[in-house]
This record gives structure tokens, sequence and C-alpha cells, in this order.
């Protein structure tokens, strides 16, 4: 196990680029440059009182002389208190150097560290500091009321074009919207079950006849009905819900009392499905019984036709 000493280390000239370096960007060279510097003077500082003995130096334009350190080998690593973060997060590993083992570090941005210089693996987890929180966490504040205002805004949208949808519906089929809602109550069962066979069987089956390339069209125009049907299936649970407030016993026959019922329990479904969690429950309810309400009317409006019933379907 080898043995480490901490030298704590001060010098004129190191607190002068210091000094120097916390007038400049970190991003900028010149920083780099005196972190540099500053991590010589250190190096100096450290090594200059230790035995040294003189080696040849073979370099590509002459011979020289150079210093090598007695005894073992010595790693030393620099490290700088600049204060105010100065430093925070920087890592670099001097050209030539070499790391024998694993090099495991964490900083806002990863070092770029020379090839080979690490003979292990090198971890990097990246930290994001408090300043950087702070300011992401304010500007989420900042934009928390334009946020809650353009959510507002949109589900204001969504209820009037779900209400004009079924203003028009009951102007021009009367009959089919009140009949919509009415089976709802009074064939409960039949419309939750033809409602789960419509909402969740119909698209599997439009997506098997895609496959086939003769099929292809009719599993599309059957995807698009459904789509269709699934945003109109909020227009007779609406009703309903408006209707059973408004007056349980009064029949649907005024266009009036269907459009105040109508705006009314679109509201509260609107509401509901604003809650989290229990929103995608009442969403899910919604699509089911609509579905089955437009196909327990539509056959029992079909079985009225054939019977003789010679009114109009609408």
């Amino acid at each position: 196990m080898s043995q480490g000493v901490v030298h704590h280390l001060t010098h004129p000239l190191i607190q002068h680029k210091l000094t120097l370096m916390r007038q400049k960007d970190r991003s900028t060279t010149g920083f780099r440059t005196l972190l540099h510097e500053v991590a010589l003077l250190m190096a100096y500082e450290l090594t200059r009182d230790m035995p040294t003995h003189a080696v040849e130096i073979e370099t590509p334009l002459e011979r020289c002389t150079g210093t090598e350190i007695d005894g073992k080998k010595t790693v030393f690593v620099v490290i700088m208190r600049a204060g105010a973060g100065l430093l925070d997060g920087m890592l670099e590993v001097a050209p030539g150097a070499t790391i024998a083992g694993n090099l495991t570090y964490s900083g806002p941005n990863e070092a770029t560290i020379p090839a080979g210089a690490v003979e292990g693996t090198v971890t990097f987890t990246e930290r994001v500091d408090d300043e950087t929180k702070a300011e992401v966490s304010k500007g989420l504040s900042a934009l928390a009321p334009l946020a809650f205002f353009a959510g507002l805004t949109w589900k204001v949208i969504a209820y009037l074009m779900a209400f004009v949808t079924g203003l028009a519906l009951i102007l021009l089929a009367q009959r089919r919207m009140a009949g919509a809602s009415s089976v709802i109550r009074t064939d409960t069962g039949p419309v939750a079950g033809w409602g789960a066979l419509a909402l969740l069987v119909t698209p599997l089956a439009a997506g098997v006849v895609c496959v086939t390339v003769i099929g292809l069209p009719l599993g599309i125009i059957a995807l698009v009905l459904w789509g269709i049907l699934l945003y109109l299936c909020q227009l007779p649970v609406g009703l309903l819900l408006g209707h059973l407030i408004l007056g349980q016993n009064k029949p649907l026959e005024s266009k009036g009392f269907m459009i105040g019922s109508l705006a009314l329990g679109l509201l509260i479904l609107s509401l509901l499905r604003a809650i989290p969690v229990i929103g995608f429950f009442i969403w899910f309810a919604t699509a089911l019984f609509g579905f089955g309400a437009f196909v327990v009317n539509e056959r029992r409006l079909m079985r009225a036709h054939r019977a003789g019933d010679n009114a109009p379907i609408a």
C-alpha cells in the first residue's frame, strides 16, 4: 500500500494568477493557460527540495540534460482551491501523464483526457451545480403561470369544440341524440357490453384487415370512423349527466332543454377528466358507455324501422 503526503502550498505568484483567472471566462483559452501555469508552479514548488539526478535526454534536434527525481516514482495530484467555484468540476490530465488504474470523476462537463493516459476504465458522472439548478428552477417557476394558462385555454377550447359538435347533432339529429342518451339508463348492461366490443375489438380487427392489400382501404376507413365515434362518445354521456341534474323526469323533447343539459354535462366531464389518475377512468367509462349508446340506439332504431315505423330515424 503506497502512502500519500499532502502539502498545503501558497505562493504570491500563484495567488496573483488565481486573481487573474477570476477575471476571465472559464471557457476561454486564457483561463486554461493560466490554469496550466498555476499547476506547473505548484508542481515546481513541491519538487524543488526533492533529491534529483541529471539524465541525458535524446530529442529529435539535439541531446540535452534533464532532471529526474531520485527514488520511487512519485505521483503529483495538484489540487487548487480558488474559491467561488472557480475550478468546480474542472479536470485536466497533463500531456504525458499516466494513471495506472481506473479514473472516476464527476462534474458538469466531461473532461478531455488524452488517449492512453488512463490504463484502466474511465467513469464519468454528470453533476449539475447549485447555480444551474437554481437557474433551471427559476426558469420553470417563470413558465409555470404560462403553462397553466396554456393548459386552461386548451381545455376551454376543447370544451367549446365538443359543445358546438353536440349542438349541431341536436339540431340535425335530435331523436338520435336523445335516444343514445336514454339507452345508457334503460339498457345499461347491453350498452356496456356493446361499448366494450366496439371500443376494444374494432381497432384490433381493423388492424388485422389492414395487413392485407385488399382490406387496407377498409381497415383505414374503419379506424377513421372509430376515431370519430371515440370523440363523439362524450356527447350522449354528457347529455345524460346534464339531464340527471337539471331534471331526470323531464323528457328530452325540447331542443333548448337538451342544449342546456349538454352544456352542463360536458362541463362536468371536463372537470372530472382533469383530475389526475381518476381522469383516465372517467375517460374510459365515457368511451365505453358512449360507444355502447350509439350501437344500442342504432340497433333499436333499425328494429323499429323494420317493424313498420316509417318515422324518420333521425
